[in-house]
């Protein structure tokens, strides 16, 4: 059957098949097209994310690297203060150097005992009992210039009497200091780290 002769003549079966090839085409067009355009959509928007995730892993790196940067700063400040503080085996020569600070700031010592060392923590700890007669600004003079030289130690108790009808300035003098230390040298502990 003739549908159509002019400008050029169309039969019935050139109609259905141009039907049939506009249901192909509309049937490729949402079989591939349409999916090829959502997961274009998709990659673009996973490439976004992906840039910015890369981004911020860039900046996360560089705060890393800022921060690696100050533990290396910090542990050579922890190094080179592990070097200053005085070790458990060094309590002969910090007691010198306590008489002799005590003779320099006019202190008459009586008797220094120390106490055994205990482990308190990452220190070593050991309380030392001093007494002797000076004058009170001495005894002032004696805690200054040795927190100066010394400052792993704290003053744990003091007490300075003098007799009430005293004439002179000398005064008995008594105090404990604690001293903070690391664990001696090869001993278990021996370091911070």
């Amino acid at each position: 059957m003739i549908i159509c002769r002019r400008p050029f003549t169309v039969y019935h079966v050139d109609a259905l098949g141009g039907l049939g090839l506009l249901a192909v085409a509309l049937a490729g067009w949402w079989l591939a097209v349409v999916p090829w355009r959502q997961t274009c959509a998709s990659y673009r928007e996973l490439g976004q994310r992906r840039a910015a995730l890369e981004l911020e892993l860039q900046s996360e790196s560089a705060k890393l690297e800022g921060i690696r940067q100050e533990l290396a700063w910090l542990q050579g400040v922890v190094d080179s203060q592990t070097l200053v503080v005085p070790r458990a085996d060094s309590v002969p020569q910090l007691l010198r150097e306590m008489t002799e600070l005590a003779s320099e700031t006019e202190i008459e010592l009586l008797s220094v005992v120390p106490q055994p060392a205990v482990a308190e923590g990452a220190y070593v700890v050991s309380d030392i009992q001093l007494t002797g007669r000076a004058r009170s600004i001495s005894l002032i003079r004696f805690l200054d210039q040795l927190a100066q030289r010394n400052p792993f130690q704290a003053l744990m108790s003091c007490s300075v009497k003098r007799p009430a009808g005293a004439t002179h300035e000398i005064c008995d003098v008594c105090w404990t200091l604690r001293l903070y230390m690391l664990p001696a040298a090869g001993s278990e502990g021996g370091a911070l780290n």
